[in-house]
Parts: structure tokens; sequence; C-alpha cells
């Protein structure tokens, strides 16, 4: 989020420039600039203020509070592994049978309905503290140490 509210400051100076510009495309372009940093700002900071819980790993499954609307039962889980793609780090789980894609909230669905035909559900730990290896070790006990992989040792 810091590289977000850093990007939208940018994109506001950006646009603060272009408006004072004779160009009537230019002073276009800088109110566009200056909304899209205003957005970025807005969302950048509600996520750094939000206190709750994103990832909950509770007795009764995995709920991403910005992914699934309810738990990825630990029963429906076939196997999860930690890994980084690029600079996230990424919790991949796959589910046994077949994945409902009503369980994921919309804009998910949408963005990695692909995966989701596949049973796969990447769950992105980049904005979570979060003590990768007491993860691992929770995934053991729960899964059972054949199913969980830690693609980051």
């Amino acid at each position: 989020m810091f590289k977000l509210l850093l990007l939208a400051s940018v994109i506001i100076v950006f646009g603060l420039v272009c408006i004072r510009a004779t160009n009537y495309m230019l002073i276009a372009i800088g109110i566009l600039n200056l909304f899209l940093g205003v957005v970025g700002i807005f969302v950048a900071v509600y996520n750094l203020i939000d206190k709750t819980p994103q990832l909950i790993l509770s007795e009764a499954g995995i709920i991403h509070q910005k992914i699934t609307k309810k738990p990825i039962l630990w029963r429906d889980i076939s196997e999860v592994t930690i890994t980084k793609r690029g600079n996230n780090h990424v919790l991949i789980v796959t589910q046994k049978g077949h994945t409902n894609r009503a369980d994921f909230k919309y804009l998910f669905r949408k963005t990695a309905k692909s995966k989701l035909k596949n049973n796969i559900i990447p769950l992105n730990l980049d904005s979570l503290a979060i003590d990768y290896p007491k993860l691992h070790k929770f995934l053991d006990f729960k899964l059972g140490k054949q199913t969980v992989t830690n693609a980051l040792s």
C-alpha cells in the first residue's frame, strides 16, 4: 500500500502540472490524473488503516476477506503451496472436487476464472504481516506433511 500511496502522489503532482498548461488536452489529462490520484490515495489509506484480519485460518478452514465469501474448508483442500511469484508471496490452495465460483467475491471470480476451473485458489499474502515458518507449521498440522509445500525455503 505504501507503493500505491507513493504512485498516487506522483500521479497527483503530474496532474497538477498538466492542469497549468494552456492546451485543453493536457488540462483534461491533468484532471483525469487528479481523479485517479485521489482514488489511489483513498484506497491506500483505507487499506493501511483497515485493521480487520484479511486472512483467517480457523478450525473450519481458510477465509480471505477480500476473496472468499465463506471458508474454504480443510476437508476440501487437497494441497497447499506457499510460494513467491514475482514480488508477491502467494498461498496456493488446491481444492478437491469442484470449486464453486459463487463462494468467491465477484472481482476474484472474474480475474481468476481459469484458475478456479482447475480448482486452484491463489491467495496473495503480501499485504499481510505473516511469520511464514509459523504459517507452514500450522498448515502442516491442519493438512498433514504430504500436502503442504513451502517453495520459499
